[in-house]
């Protein structure tokens, strides 16, 4: 029998609004299993109790206390605790990869980052000195979370970077390309030109206007986003598109047609096409369900 992934709305779960940071932490038990999965977010999960199996696209490595792992946007996973009666508990901590791609994370971190399955593992067992230091830095995340408090975004994001840094770290050989200033320079560029396409995805952009931008060739910029980000340019350009209209889908009373237009599509059809291509379902249908969701979580006595 073929096992189909579960797509996981991460922002039904976050039940995020319109102008609210993209980022959601919890804490999760895990009994049993976590079956095969993906989501819109970048996950970053911290293990502090229990052991287990984790398989990432296609590869497993084994959970225990002080295992970080990391997972880029639609990377493919499942969990399987070892036993019961000891269950894995940890920080789940997810986040728009808008968060990747903003001035707090460098060019040398995103674009290790962005690498991660490819490049980089997708997962590390800190050291006992290190495991103190992420539980401690996911506690105050959580708590701050959870707050209303002046600047909470700041700290959110300020805290998220300390986490990232400590996973980075962990890993042997990554700080050993500091020297090559090619591929530094090389990097830096990759990376300006993702941040440009992340904030000006809405806009008429091809691959031939970055050429003409960036001063490089348009095999160049198939080259950058392929290896990159695992993905074309153009498929990269569309996700962002939909990505965003799925936000405002559940966060704004826009029309359909007007949310077409806000997110770059020139042709209702063809956001229509994409759209379903990229969730399954029609802009109307997603924006249907995702109320529903709420209302059910609003209100726990429509839940079945």
């Amino acid at each position: 029998m073929t096992i189909f992934p579960v797509y996981q709305d991460a922002l039904a779960v976050a039940n995020l609004v319109k102008g609210k940071l993209p980022f959601f932490i919890r804490t999760v038990t895990i009994m049993t299993k976590v079956r095969l999965h993906h989501h819109d977010f970048v996950e970053l999960a911290f293990v502090y109790e229990g052991y287990g199996t984790e398989i990432i696209n296609g590869k497993p490595h084994r959970l225990q206390p002080g295992t970080v792992t990391f997972l880029l946007p639609h990377h493919i996973h499942q969990i399987q605790c070892s036993d019961p009666s000891s269950p894995i508990r940890l920080y789940c901590c997810m986040f728009d990869i808008s968060l990747l791609l903003g001035p707090q994370i460098d060019a040398e971190i995103g674009y290790l980052l962005l690498k991660t399955g490819d490049g980089l593992p997708s997962y590390t067992d800190l050291p006992m000195e290190q495991t103190s230091e992420m539980k401690r830095i996911c506690t105050q995340m959580l708590r701050e979370y959870n707050e209303q408090l002046p600047g909470k975004d700041s700290y959110l994001r300020a805290k998220l970077t300390e986490a990232l840094l400590l996973y980075i770290r962990s890993h042997p050989n990554t700080g050993t390309e500091r020297g090559k200033s090619k591929d530094a320079e090389a990097r830096q560029k990759n990376w300006e030109m993702i941040q440009y396409v992340h904030s000006n995805y809405a806009e008429r952009l091809t691959a031939e206007s970055l050429a003409e931008r960036f001063h490089v060739s348009v095999s160049s910029v198939h080259r950058t986003f392929k290896q990159s980000l695992g993905q074309s340019f153009w498929n990269y350009l569309l996700a962002l598109r939909v990505r965003r209209a799925t936000g405002l889908l559940v966060a704004t009373d826009m029309t359909v047609q007007q949310i077409c237009v806000e997110v770059g599509f020139e042709s209702f059809r063809t956001f229509s096409r994409v759209f379903k291509e990229h969730t399954e379902m029609t802009p109307s249908g997603f924006r249907l369900a995702s109320r529903q969701t709420q209302g059910q979580a609003e209100d726990p006595s429509k839940q079945g």
